[in-house]
């Protein structure tokens, strides 16, 4: 209301009332009565001039209070208006003349808010009190500008340094243009900024340069930081901050030391994988394997063993000539191994006796690999090129093994070797694909691959595939021979009863079925395994034929036995005969075709060669034993019924004493071989 008041005064009229005591003074008393009329008119005249000033007074109030709220209204809404100009200018950067956009937005409200004022006086107070504070307007507007214009410029120097940094940190090489660039961006700031501004950024735009290169090149960093300061020649270190000095120092330390770690963890690394290739390659020269990819010096000195390359290149040599044994006899390997024996008189025997170690080695392993697994030997040591084999494909599967034959005869011929025509994978592989088959399926593959096959490559098959298929490939054999097989002697009147070969095979395949029938068989015919009589009966049988004549092979025997049985369980069937007791004719005929029969000399049992009879296999050693004897150094005078011949193959016996095998003069095994 104090506001109010000081309005009033300023805008109220003042009246001064007429003195009238004078007049009472000189007039009559006649004129008492006209005085008190006049008094009265008077009286009413103020009273009338009192409420026009009442309602003037009113008014000026009235309009007094709407300019008030008029002086704050045009506050209000420029304050409103103002953040809306600050506003659009800072997004539009058009900072330039905003104080005068400012100026006239304000003149516009004022001009707004004045045309509806109540009164003059109203009017003139207000356009008073707008225009004091337009003075305020016009101050506020010009610091914004002005401190806005600095806002950008500094946020403009701050973009322009941001991308500078980057620049320099890709390539150092490009501080002192993109420097330079920078410089003009940091003149437009007030000279109050500019200083301290442009120090701090070109110190980070120099350590930025220095930290990129860093991660490039940290040793010539680190040689120029141990320049001088100011005289490394290398703009970017010699405008580098103390602390970005410092800082680069400190980072260019660590960065040496994590290089140096790195390197030292990557030669360890070399030096595990060669020290790895060095053990595989050792691994390939000690089994006389050439090694197509030999390490170079070069990869010895990243490894950091640079002094064990001479022993690597001796070993490759040594190598070189192991892997020539691969195409040697047993007796080449032997003669070699004499010439490379180091004497211990010699130079340097410790190393050559090393080397030496190593390829008699590769001997030993050429010699393994080649006798235990021909065929793989020949493909791994590139001697031919095997085609895999599919015995689903009858045709293919024997030409294969008809091409694989040539080869395995010249290993055997050259190099001693046994006569195979798969590998060891293959011949279990085979073995599988067999056990799945029927007897009659069995016969079928057996005799293909036994018209394309030489007989000496033919039994190499069977004789693979024993250790998995035993009773399987004793059949197997059989079919291959063409000959009668006795199966009961004969009499007085009476000749032997024979069998031809492929029929007592084709008898062992069929016991096997009946034997070991699969669920399908079983199923197909109604019943179980063939009943069989005591295993006590079939022994006995076996055992009064047989005798001692498989006392060199028990494994042999074994086999043989199951193929015993299982014969007489496909002669018992053909018979009809199904109850399970026990047939004395029937094992008989089931040993005598399975064994090929027997024979003594000495005292001791041997086999008789499958499909001869006893008097031609006595004639033919008869007829053998006088060279047999002085080979054995025998004195003359001596039979062949005072040693003992022991079985240990079809038609090959080892002379004994009884105990031991007779030697020759160069100490090797006497045997004697009847061809059936």
């Amino acid at each position: 209301m104090a506001k109010l008041e000081f309005y009033r005064q300023q805008t109220t009229p003042r009246v001064i009332a007429p003195d009238v005591g004078g007049l009472g003074r000189i007039q009559s008393g006649f004129a008492q009565a006209g005085e008190a009329i006049a008094r009265g008119a008077v009286a009413a005249g103020q009273m009338i001039e009192r409420r026009n000033l009442e309602v003037e007074k009113r008014r000026e109030d009235e309009a007094a209070i709407d300019a008030s709220a008029r002086a704050v209204s045009i506050k209000s809404k420029w304050l409103q208006r103002s953040s809306q100009l600050e506003a659009e200018a800072a997004e539009k950067g058009e900072l330039d003349g905003y104080t005068d956009r400012a100026q006239k937005a304000y003149d516009e409200i004022v001009a707004e808010e004045s045309k509806g004022v109540k009164s003059e006086n109203a009017g003139n107070w207000l356009r008073q009190r707008s225009s004091e504070y337009a003075l305020n307007v016009l101050d506020n507007a010009t610091r914004w500008e002005a401190r806005a214009k600095v806002e950008r410029d500094v946020g403009l120097a701050g973009v322009a340094l941001d991308q500078a940094r980057q620049i320099v940190g890709a390539n150092a090489n490009d501080y002192t243009s993109a420097r330079d660039d920078l410089a003009l961006q940091y003149a437009r700031l007030p000279p109050e900024k500019r200083a301290e501004a442009w120090a701090a950024a070109r110190q980070r735009l120099a350590y930025d340069a220095g930290f990129g290169e860093l991660r490039r090149n940290p040793r010539t960093i680190d040689q120029a930081l141990k320049a001088e300061p100011g005289k490394s020649g290398v703009a970017y270190i010699d405008e580098l901050g103390a602390d970005e000095r410092l800082q680069l120092r400190a980072q260019t330390d660590s960065e040496l030391r994590r290089l140096e770690a790195e390197a030292k963890a990557r030669q360890a690394e070399r030096r595990e994988v060669l020290r790895e290739r060095i053990s595989d390659q050792s691994a390939l020269l000690s089994a006389g394997y050439v090694v197509e990819r030999p390490i170079s010096r070069t990869e010895f000195v990243a490894a950091g063993m640079g002094e064990d390359y001479a022993d690597y290149q001796e070993s490759l040599r040594i190598g070189s000539v192991a892997s020539g044994m691969v195409g040697m006899s047993s007796k080449e390997i032997q003669d070699l191994l004499a010439k490379e024996k180091p004497a211990p008189t010699e130079a340097g025997f410790a190393g050559r006796s090393k080397r030496y170690d190593a390829l008699l080695q590769s001997a030993k392993t050429i010699v393994t690999e080649r006798t235990t697994d021909p065929i793989q030997f020949a493909a791994n040591r590139k001697l031919m090129t095997i085609v895999p084999l599919d015995p689903s494909d009858p045709a293919a599967f024997s030409a294969e093994l008809k091409n694989r034959a040539t080869v395995s005869r010249t290993m055997t011929n050259q190099f001693g070797t046994p006569m195979a025509l798969m590998t060891k994978d293959e011949a279990k592989a085979f073995s599988t694909f067999a056990s799945n088959m029927t007897s009659v399926e069995k016969v079928n593959l057996f005799t293909n691959v036994r018209r394309s096959l030489t007989d000496d490559a033919y039994q190499a098959v069977m004789g693979q595939i024993r250790a998995d298929s035993p009773v399987t490939a004793m059949a197997g054999s059989m079919l291959g021979k063409e000959t009668q097989i006795v199966t009961k002697e004969g009499g007085w009147f009476s000749s032997p009863t024979t069998l031809p070969g492929f029929s007592v095979a084709d008898r062992v395949l069929q016991g096997e079925d009946l034997l070991n029938p699969t669920t399908g068989e079983r199923d197909a015919m109604g019943r179980g395994k063939f009943p069989m009589p005591s295993d006590t009966d079939m022994r006995s049988q076996w055992a009064a034929l047989t005798g001692d004549a498989y006392r060199a092979s028990p494994e042999t025997e074994a086999t043989a036995y199951q193929a015993y049985r299982a014969f007489y369980a496909a002669e018992a069937a053909r018979r009809g005969d199904y109850s399970g007791a026990f047939n004395s004719d029937v094992a008989d005929m089931a040993a005598r075709a399975v064994s090929g029969g027997t024979t003594e000399i000495g005292g001791y049992n041997i086999l008789l060669p499958w499909g001869l009879d006893e008097d031609t296999t006595i004639n033919q050693l008869n007829k053998q034993w006088p060279q047999t004897r002085k080979q054995a150094g025998i004195p003359d005078g001596t039979d062949l019924e005072d040693v003992a011949l022991t079985t240990v193959g079809n038609g090959v016996y080892m002379v004994t004493d009884g105990t031991a095998p007779l030697r020759d003069k160069n100490g090797r095994v006497v045997y004697m071989r009847v061809n059936p």
